[in-house]
């Protein structure tokens, strides 16, 4: 820090009120003190400096309105890739990795959207969702960091990796409890967007299918009727045609797509029973 910030020219008493200041708004979440140093980075002027330093978002939640009013740059009514990723950690019932919130984000935006969103330099669309270098290879963990990182960027901070459980999580606590309050990652739209990503899975007439589907089927197929239930009758057009092309798809699908539904409706089964036992 002290090497960057006024470019290494800070004096000790103003060192001393940044760390203070810092140590002080931080709460414990770090990201608010990353996001801070942003804010104070590439001021070169002092009394710049510490004009920024004085207006520093005084609680996590001013912190969060500014990371929030740079996450939401589109008026689009399509979900963008940070929606979905945000809608997803806020409703999944267990928490996710990374190929897993990759794979629901395609699922659930429009793909070639998604690309202009993230602007990742040397990767197209269809490196990542159609035509992926075989699984385990470098050039596939090259693309899937690539991508990643640029999610996490676009998320301003709300998301983070850990490292240490191999899951993507919020980088506090209280930015989960900051978004669910949002009226765009309610409950009732998160929830329609998982379901439909979730039998996209299943569906074997999926408009793009998703080369590596296979990473989110383990959570689709334990967990969409839990989805459903959440969303009870208030199924949009789209969702409730989904839903018949999935109580049809076994008639009309050949090999995997036919077993894998067979498992799906044995597991329905069992999750709508044990919801209704109401344990």
């Amino acid at each position: 820090m002290h090497d960057t910030l006024l470019e290494g020219k800070m004096r000790p008493s103003l060192r001393r009120r940044v760390i203070e200041t810092l140590k002080v708004g931080a709460h414990g979440n770090f990201s608010w003190i990353r996001s801070s140093l942003e804010l104070l980075a590439g001021l070169q002027m002092t009394a710049d400096f510490e004009k920024q330093l004085r207006n520093l978002p005084s609680a996590l939640d001013g912190m969060y309105d500014m990371w929030y009013r740079k996450a939401r740059h589109s008026s689009n009514e399509a979900p963008t890739a940070n929606d979905a990723a945000i809608c997803w950690l806020l409703h999944a019932q267990r928490p996710l990795t990374r190929r897993e919130l990759l794979a629901a984000v395609g699922l659930t935006c429009n793909r070639d959207l998604i690309m202009e969103e993230l602007n990742i330099t040397g990767v197209s669309a269809c490196d990542i969702w159609q035509d992926r270098p075989e699984r385990g290879t470098l050039a596939e963990a090259e693309i899937i960091d690539k991508t990643f990182t640029a999610l996490l960027e676009s998320c301003q901070g709300f998301i983070v990796w850990d490292g240490g459980k191999k899951v993507c999580r919020f980088s506090h606590d209280s930015a989960g409890a900051y978004l669910a309050a949002k009226p765009e990652y309610a409950s009732i739209v998160a929830q329609g967007y998982i379901l439909k990503a979730c039998l996209e899975v299943y569906i074997a007439n999926t408009e793009w299918k998703l080369p590596y589907c296979e990473d989110l089927e383990q959570y689709a197929c334990l967990w969409w009727p839990k989805h459903y239930i959440h969303l009870d009758e208030k199924l949009s057009p789209v969702l409730t045609q989904q839903i018949q092309d999935f109580h049809t798809c076994e008639q009309t699908t050949r090999g995997k797509a036919s077993s894998h539904l067979s498992a799906l409706g044995r597991n329905r089964s069992a999750n709508l029973s044990f919801d209704m036992e109401g344990t």
